[in-house]
């Protein structure tokens, strides 16, 4: 009975990794192919998390190459939230494959996928 839940755990927590490697390979890859794109703020709004806070959104919209218009929202640091206003524009990188896969430039810096002195 413990070799079965040490092989649960393992298997669990395995796909947990693949789950992630992947997200972070294709966001990697948007990084590094993505274009980009200016996109207008349309909406900032908080959810309260009881456990970990507020978390902060932008909601944006940008037209991609192909002449689509899309509609994204993205979680932001709370500095980010307070510097842009509704109807402010910001940099997103979309793929141009699937523009529904974007992020703001800002996030893609942040977290290292971007070296911010190109941006």
């Amino acid at each position: 009975m413990e070799t079965l839940a040490i092989l649960f755990f393992a298997a669990v927590a395995g796909a947990i990794w693949l789950r992630y490697s992947r997200a972070r390979e294709r966001t990697r890859a948007l990084a590094a192919n993505g274009a980009r794109a200016q996109a207008t703020i349309l909406d900032k709004f908080t959810r309260s998390r009881p456990k970990s806070g507020n978390r902060h959104y932008l909601q944006y919209r940008f037209t991609s190459g192909d002449g689509a218009t899309h509609t994204a929202k993205h979680l932001v640091t709370s500095q980010e939230y307070l510097d842009y206003e509704v109807g402010d524009e910001i940099t997103v990188i979309y793929d141009p494959e699937t523009a529904t896969h974007n992020r703001p430039e800002s996030y893609l810096a942040r977290k290292g996928f971007l070296d911010r002195r190109k941006t």
